[in-house]
Order: C-alpha cells, then sequence, then structure tokens
C-alpha cells in the first residue's frame, strides 16, 4: 500500500484550528443535506466542507493503512512461526506449499477486492505514469480521455448533460465590419461655408490727359494696344485709359454642416480559450 511519504503527501487539515479574525474553525461536519443530495447547480462550497472532507480521506487512507499494516505484522508473525518450525513440520512439503499459496491467494484477492470498490466502474484515475491502469491494479476496462478538461455535470444546463457528453471549443473567432467603405457627402453634408465675389466693370476709353480722365479716381490704364486704343468715335484712336466700377455680391452661405457615417469591415483574430492548466493522462474505467 502507500508509504509514509505519499500518506504525508496527501495530509489535509489535520489540527483543528479557530480563526477569531473570521469567528470560524477552519473546518467543520458537512451537514446532512449535502451529504445525500451534494452541491446544487452554482452552489458555492465552503472551505470548511472541503477542508473536512479533504480531512476524512486522509482519515480513511490513514485507516486503511494501519489495517493493511496489521495484516503484515500478522504475515510477519505467521512466516515467523513458519520459519521457525520449519526443521520440525512433518507434514508434506509439497501440502505445506499448497497451504502458503492459498494464504497468499486470499491476500491478494483482498487487496483486489478493496481496490474495485475504490476504483468502480466510471471512476476517473490521474496520473502521469505511461502504465495503463489496467495493468497496474489488474482489474477493469480502462479508456484513456485525450485533450479534454472534466467539468461537474448540471440538472439545469444543456451543455452538461448528459454524463459522457463533449463539448467545448479551444479557439474561438468573433467578426465584425471594420473597413471603410467610400461615401459621397450630400450638400447637406458639407461643412457650412460662407464666400462672396468681386466684379469690375470697365468702360468709357479716353485718352489720359482729357479733362474726364484728369478728374476721375477709379481708372486704370488700358493694356498697351488694346483694340487698338480705339474710344467711342472711328477716328478716336488715341485712348490709353477706361474708367471701371467694382461691385461685391452678396454674401452666400452654402452646405447644410449635417453628419455623415462611415462602414466598417473586418475580422478580430482568434482567441485561445484554454484556462492555465497541467497535463495528466485521465482514464476512466468503463467496466
Amino acid at each position: 500500500m502507500a508509504s509514509s511519504e505519499e500518506l504525508e503527501s496527501i495530509e489535509w487539515a489535520s489540527t483543528l484550528e479557530y480563526d477569531n479574525t473570521v469567528d470560524e474553525a477552519n473546518r467543520t461536519n458537512i451537514i446532512p443535506e449535502i451529504k445525500t443530495s451534494g452541491l446544487k447547480d452554482n452552489q458555492p462550497l465552503p472551505r470548511q466542507w472541503l477542508n473536512q472532507q479533504f480531512y476524512n480521506i486522509w482519515q480513511v487512507c490513514l485507516s486503511f493503512q494501519s489495517d493493511f499494516d496489521a495484516l503484515e505484522i500478522d504475515l510477519s508473525d505467521l512466516q515467523s512461526q513458519i520459519d521457525a518450525n520449519k526443521d520440525s513440520i512433518t507434514t508434506n512439503k509439497s501440502e505445506q506449499n499448497v497451504v502458503n499459496n492459498d494464504l497468499q491467494s486470499q491476500i491478494d484477492a483482498l487487496e483486489l477486492i478493496i481496490l474495485e470498490k475504490i476504483f468502480s466502474v466510471g471512476s476517473t484515475w490521474n496520473t502521469k505514469t505511461e502504465e495503463d491502469p489496467a495493468v497496474r491494479f489488474g482489474f477493469g476496462t480502462w479508456v484513456k480521455l485525450d485533450g479534454r478538461f472534466i467539468a461537474g455535470s448540471s440538472e439545469t444546463d444543456a451543455a452538461f448533460q448528459p454524463l459522457g457528453a463533449l463539448g467545448g471549443n479551444k479557439n474561438h473567432t468573433h467578426t465584425d465590419n471594420f473597413s471603410v467603405a467610400s461615401h459621397t457627402l450630400t450638400e447637406a453634408e458639407v461643412p457650412t461655408y460662407v464666400h462672396n465675389h468681386e466684379f469690375r466693370d470697365r468702360y468709357h476709353a479716353e485718352d489720359s490727359t482729357s479733362s474726364d480722365m484728369v478728374q476721375a479716381t477709379n481708372k486704370e490704364n488700358m493694356p498697351a494696344g488694346y483694340n487698338g486704343n480705339a474710344g467711342s468715335g472711328v477716328s478716336d484712336l488715341d485712348n490709353n485709359q477706361w474708367l471701371y466700377y467694382d461691385t461685391n455680391t452678396e454674401n452666400a452661405t452654402f452646405g447644410g454642416g449635417g453628419g455623415h457615417s462611415h462602414v466598417l469591415n473586418g475580422n478580430i483574430d482568434s482567441a485561445s480559450n484554454l484556462p492555465p492548466y497541467a497535463v495528466f493522462h485521465v482514464w476512466e474505467r468503463i467496466s
């Protein structure tokens, strides 16, 4: 059976302590209702019950080990008696061997019965060894659960029904629209702005030395040789200036200053659903 080091490795809450800061003991007995029906879906598990359950399991293992130790002592005493009286045994040696073999067979059968009760059909065995449980224990048919987490069943969540159901994915992908589509602004969407235009009307071409031009203020030189320097008369060809008049359009407002939208298209990269984990071989006994 287990060594003392192995028993020490599963020791849990061996000392009953009382924590004054939370006014609670570190372990308490589980109420009968929970022992008969178990936890309901999404019902929290108090740490005192968990500590008590692990403590109880540890005590059962200690009790098993104590029983096996006592059995080994009895067998040791029996072997000592056999050795002490070996020279005085007068019975047939073959008959004595039958008796010894029968006793060992009974011991082996007892160990097997206990193991089969601990690992009944439907039980699981987690290990980092490569040995098949059927070879390790010498009984049952076992199948290996590859690359999956174990989840508790639920009476209300169909995703966790029935027993033995498989589900879940390692990765998931979200899709949405993220690329910008082209859009032509309407007049209502153009930002509001104001502008005006200035116009200059030119008229009355004359010689710059004429009294009209000398007195005038809104005048400017004509381009050299423009229109043959012609004026109002057919023979009036010595003109080099003209009068002008500037006009402005009224301020005009354009655009509606309204909003506009763009459509986005694209994909989000896939992401992993895996939480932190440790890898073990997980075996289930099916028969």
